[in-house]
């Protein structure tokens, strides 16, 4: 065994892993290689020589942070192409992901302590609270059912973005969480799966996702109901006849579902949408990182949760100072930043190093037909979508029509981020978020 192959067997790349990432590169090159009569990654390795492969390797940054950072000193991508030639790879890699379950502690939560809570947003006072708990909770019949109905839907909104409503009710977080559940309409099995994901987690912490996404998705959402959420919404002429009209409803509850499916309570108020059309016709959305803005042309739930998955990315990024680049492609946010373990607390700078691991794991079953789809932020965007179908259980997420990409994403995945979400509420509680870090 040369020393070589001794050393490609204790690190992190296989066989697998290299002829994934020649399929990845080629790709990424793929427009010009066909040019040359070149059609397959395995044909380009043939009719190229290694050094100017690995040139192609090393120069591409997603590549080389995903495949080749890690690699010891002495082996570079030229290596990697001879050792692959000469079959000296091994097999299966020696590192595979992992997801280390974080411990979640009860947390005293404040007035102003935690990012969502706005002292200048429009809450329902304990009085005016109660009332609306008060006739959530009559027996529905037919001469109050609209009242009724008007009230648990109210309920759902302000329990997704008032943090203190059980304590306005004089109840306990768990009571709440336990009505919330019974006007959701779920399957017992729905319900284990929550009640799974939530074992042992604080009731301030808990996700309802899947609860909040079955009785959100048969509700009405008034554009005033929805503007709760956000710092603005801009509707623009063109986008007025479908924004005010039927097609309006439907955006307006995706926009809320991908909200309340995510849950734990994450602030929106910094998030600003317009509704409108673009210049380029087939662009059907886009989110703006310098001004916060999600752009929306089209009714569709793929787009919105897209573009709020974007959002989510930066806005994570932004919680420790780096204003812009998305946190899944931010590599530098992590415990040997020695910078950021000054200001940051290390279980916050730990969440950071899940988070990215995730993220890079998720791109292990992406569609990887070109370099757009190949992005760190664009696999998490489609992801986030992915994740808001896996919460509606009336839904089969496998359905050709709404997976718009070839990604493998997996329910596992969905717990994972669920784990992840939970988490950062508890640091985010304990800790504090941007600036108050």
């Amino acid at each position: 065994m040369s020393w070589f192959t001794k050393i490609a067997q204790e690190s992190i790349l296989s066989r697998r892993e290299f002829e994934d990432m020649m399929a990845r590169v080629y790709n990424i090159n793929r427009e010009y290689l066909v040019e040359e009569g070149i059609r397959t990654w395995q044909e380009w390795l043939e009719q190229n020589s290694p050094y100017n492969i690995s040139l192609s390797l090393e120069s591409d940054s997603h590549t080389y942070d995903r495949y080749l950072a890690n690699l010891p000193e002495e082996i570079r991508a030229i290596d990697l192409i001879n050792m692959y030639m000469k079959g000296e790879l091994p097999e299966e890699p020696s590192r595979q992901y992992r997801f280390q379950n974080p411990i979640i502690e009860p947390t005293a939560i404040g007035e102003s302590s935690l990012p969502w809570q706005s002292q200048s947003r429009k809450e329902l006072n304990p009085e005016e609270a109660k009332q609306m708990f008060a006739t959530a909770t009559q027996r529905a019949k037919s001469s109050n059912r609209e009242e009724v109905a008007e009230a648990r839907k109210q309920l759902y909104l302000s329990f997704n973005t008032d943090k203190l409503l059980s304590e306005k009710l004089g109840i306990k977080q768990s009571e709440l969480n336990k009505k919330i559940k019974s006007y959701s309409g779920l399957s017992v099995r729905s319900r284990q799966t929550e009640d799974r994901l939530n074992h042992d987690v604080p009731e301030e912490h808990q996700w309802v996702g899947i609860s909040n996404s079955s009785f959100i998705g048969r509700q009405r959402v008034d554009p005033e109901e929805l503007d709760q959420f956000v710092k603005s919404i801009e509707v623009t002429k063109e986008g007025e006849r479908s924004y005010f009209g039927s097609n309006g409803a439907a955006l307006r509850r995706y926009i809320a579902n991908t909200f309340l499916s995510i849950d734990t309570r994450i602030s929106y108020e910094d998030l600003s949408f317009k509704i409108g059309k673009f210049e380029k016709k087939t662009t059907n959305g886009n989110y703006n990182s310098q001004n916060n803005l999600i752009t929306i042309a089209d009714i569709n739930p793929n787009t919105v949760a897209h573009e709020i998955g974007h959002y989510l990315d930066y806005k994570f990024a932004r919680d420790f100072g780096f204003n812009s680049t998305p946190l899944s492609d931010t590599r530098s946010i992590n415990t040997h930043n020695e910078a950021l373990v000054k200001r940051v607390p290390q279980q916050q700078l730990q969440w950071a190093e899940k988070y990215y691991s995730f993220v890079q794991n998720l791109m292990g079953k992406s569609d990887i037909s070109s370099e757009y789809t190949q992005s760190p932020s664009e696999v998490f965007a489609r992801f986030i979508d992915f994740f808001t179908r896996w919460t509606d259980r009336t839904h089969n997420i496998s359905q050709p029509w709404r997976n718009y990409r070839n990604d493998k994403f997996t329910e596992q995945d969905c717990n994972i981020f669920v784990k992840l979400l939970q988490e950062k509420s508890f640091l985010n509680a304990k800790y504090g978020v941007g600036e108050q870090l």
